[in-house]
C-alpha cells in the first residue's frame, strides 16, 4: 500500500467517502458519488497513473488513522469490508478485460 501525501481538499474528500461507507445503510447518496469522482480528479490532475490504486491506499491509509483515533470510526468494521470488496472487484475486472484495458 502506497502512502500518498493528501491536500486538505484531498482529506476531506477521503473523509467523507469514509464516513458513508461506515455508516450508509446502502442508500444511494449523490455526494458519495460525487466525492469519489471529485477524489478521482485530484489524483488525474496530480498525474498519478493508476488512480483507482492512489484513490483505494488513501481510503484504507487514512481509515487506519481515523480507526487508531478512536471516536466515530472505533469501530470501522463495515467500511474495511466495502473497501476489501471494491479492491477484490476492480482486481478481478482489470484481469478481465486485460485485452482492451491495456493501455489505461
Amino acid at each position: 500500500m502506497a502512502i500518498i501525501d493528501l491536500n486538505e481538499k484531498e482529506k476531506t474528500l477521503v473523509c467523507d467517502i469514509l464516513g458513508y461507507l461506515n455508516f450508509s445503510s446502502g442508500s444511494l447518496d449523490v455526494q458519495f458519488l460525487k466525492a469519489w469522482n471529485a477524489l478521482y480528479e485530484c489524483f488525474e490532475e496530480r498525474g498519478r497513473e493508476e488512480i483507482w490504486r492512489d484513490a483505494l491506499d488513501s481510503l484504507h491509509s487514512e481509515m487506519e488513522r481515523l480507526t487508531n483515533a478512536g471516536g466515530a470510526f472505533k469501530d470501522s468494521r463495515q467500511s474495511n469490508l466495502v473497501l476489501q470488496d471494491v479492491e477484490a472487484t476492480l482486481i478481478e475486472y482489470r484481469k478481465f478485460h486485460e485485452d482492451t484495458l491495456y493501455h489505461q
